[in-house]
């Protein structure tokens, strides 16, 4: 019983609070990126750069997706790949503003990768976490 409850705790010592944020927005931004994804796809107006747009939106939800479990897991990849992908967001976040000039489209694909981002690397305990997890494994 002793030694559940240490590793409980210890459990919850490895995952620090920023990376615990981190990885629930990026798992609403991803599910949000699937939804937005398919039904871009599905309701396509015939312009071929947003059927682009939205395969490509809905690939980098679904590697969100497995960089959700990466993170919770302690990968030591899932930490650089996580600020990658969401770099890669933002850029295209921008580029779509660039041709469609969307605000609302800007404001939401911006807020979620920035939140995650910070997250990461605001909270201190977060890269000392991943080296911990490496170390122990």
């Amino acid at each position: 019983m002793a030694k559940r409850a240490n590793q409980a705790l210890t459990a919850s010592y490895i995952r620090p609070l920023g990376l615990r944020l981190g990885a629930v927005l990026l798992l609403l931004f991803s599910i949000f990126g699937l939804v937005s994804a398919f039904a871009g796809i599905f309701t396509w107006d015939g312009y071929a750069p947003s059927i682009a747009f939205y395969i490509l939106d809905g690939i980098l939800a679904l590697l969100e997706l497995a960089l959700v479990w990466a993170l919770w897991s302690l990968k030591p990849w899932a930490f650089w790949s996580t600020i990658s992908i969401e770099v890669i967001c933002i850029v295209l976040a921008l580029f779509v503003f660039a041709i469609w000039h969307l605000p609302s489209s800007l404001l939401t694909n911006l807020v979620f990768p920035i939140a995650v981002i910070l997250c990461l690397f605001v909270d201190a305990n977060v890269r000392p976490a991943f080296r911990a997890r490496r170390e122990s494994v």
